[in-house]
């Protein structure tokens, strides 16, 4: 079994809708591929390196009427729909497409040594909302880019050794959070101004495809 068909996405659970069956994506590199082991309809495109995109769609707006509400955070909301996958959060923002507002958060599980990335878009099309999934996984030798940059941020007086397990992995938004294991929570070296040095790397790609989907996408209704 690939491991992609274990790492589905947390809840809100996917639901039938035109607007999921006339959605066009076109982007060089991915294929689709016919989904017909899972429970909830998703539309799934495979790259060669067997990165995978999801699309869903929730009813009644569940995931983007929220924040109306007063009380409602899109980093808590995301903190934990992370958790309830096994992961944890390395950032989460609002933004704007030409769809709308959107919702956008990523976050990282761990399969045996290698870490996986997961992107998320959301975004309020006709009565439904369009929840994007992309996963990512680290290929090959792991680790690398952690090393890389604790070691220059050792040199640089930026981290001391003493306080490396306090500091280095740490959420985002709560640094006292200690819901999942340490090694999930978003190191330093997952910062996004570091992505030009690793582009191979899978949370570099993660935020590159965020940033590609939106116009890549059509939807015939």
């Amino acid at each position: 079994m690939r491991w992609w068909r274990r790492n589905r996405p947390a809840r809100p659970v996917m639901v039938s809708d035109p607007t999921l069956e006339s959605l066009r994506l076109s982007l060089d590199g991915w294929s689709e591929q016919k989904v017909t082991d899972v429970s909830e309809p998703v539309r799934l495109w495979i790259d060669g390196d067997e990165s995978t995109i999801t699309i869903g769609v929730v009813k009644d707006h569940y995931v983007t009427a929220r924040r109306s509400t007063p009380s409602w955070s899109l980093q808590h909301w995301a903190r934990f729909f992370a958790r309830d996958s096994g992961g944890g959060l390395i950032e989460a923002d609002h933004i704007e497409l030409t769809f709308g507002p959107a919702l956008r958060f990523i976050f990282k599980t761990r399969e045996h040594l290698a870490s996986m990335y997961h992107g998320q878009l959301c975004f309020a099309r006709n009565d439904v909302d369009v929840f994007i999934s992309v996963v990512c996984k680290e290929l090959g030798t792991t680790g690398v880019r952690e090393a890389v940059i604790t070691a220059e941020l050792i040199e640089q007086g930026r981290l001391d050794l003493k306080e490396y397990r306090r500091i280095f992995a740490r959420d985002p938004y709560d640094p006292g959070y200690d819901g999942v294991d340490q090694s999930v929570l978003r190191f330093m070296s997952d910062d996004e101004t570091y992505d030009s040095r690793f582009p191979d790397h899978p949370l570099s790609k993660v935020r590159r495809l965020l940033a590609v989907l939106p116009p890549a996408i059509a939807f015939d209704a």
